[in-house]
């Protein structure tokens, strides 16, 4: 089974004017705006990636603590 990349996922999202929840899951995630969407919302596409990127290393450095 092969997946979507972050790229074409964010891109089709952009072309439908939907969430990507929507997408992989069929239906609305219901949050609010947080401060990390809010800042994220500001990026380009490949800007959004690189944060992605460093917000998953991030993560990844927390649970190894």
């Amino acid at each position: 089974m092969t997946g979507i990349s972050v790229a074409s996922l964010i891109a089709l999202c952009k072309c439908l004017e939907v969430s990507a929840d929507y997408i992989l899951f069929g239906a609305e995630n219901n949050t609010q705006e947080n401060a990390v969407n809010i800042l994220l919302s500001q990026l380009n596409e490949k800007e959004q990636i690189y944060a992605e990127k460093l917000l998953q290393v991030y993560v990844d450095s927390c649970k190894n603590r």
